[in-house]
């Protein structure tokens, strides 16, 4: 079976007080705004069991346009916005492969982001 990575994502999340909510979200749409065009797709959801709770998702061309994103003052804000608004949970990464024809789609991730970036 032939593997084929395709794109990258990363998934950060974490928890924003209720009264911190319109400036948090107002700091993440001003980010949108500043990502590359290597970032494909991105989005902010809310977890509907856990109220307060954020993840910022996105989707990548490649691991090196992720690699220079998660090095980059964007990242470093977003992370900010969480820690200093709220509550920084986890930042997790990987690749997204499709390992056959009949499009068989795998998310591979076992990473978690730490301060000193991918490992």
């Amino acid at each position: 079976m032939e593997k084929i990575t395709l794109n990258h994502f990363l998934n950060i999340s974490g928890e924003v007080g209720y009264n911190k909510k319109k400036e948090f979200e107002q700091t993440i749409k001003f980010i949108f705004n500043q990502l590359p065009s290597e970032c494909i797709h991105r989005s902010l959801a809310t977890d509907i069991h856990k109220e307060h709770h954020y993840f910022f998702l996105s989707t990548w061309i490649d691991e090196r346009s992720l690699s220079r994103f998660i090095e980059s003052d964007e990242y470093q804000l977003i992370k900010g916005a969480f820690d200093v608004l709220g509550h920084f949970d986890n930042a997790v990464y990987g690749a997204i492969t499709r390992f056959d024809h009949l499009s068989n789609w795998q998310i591979i991730s076992d990473n978690k982001l730490t301060d000193k970036g991918i490992h």
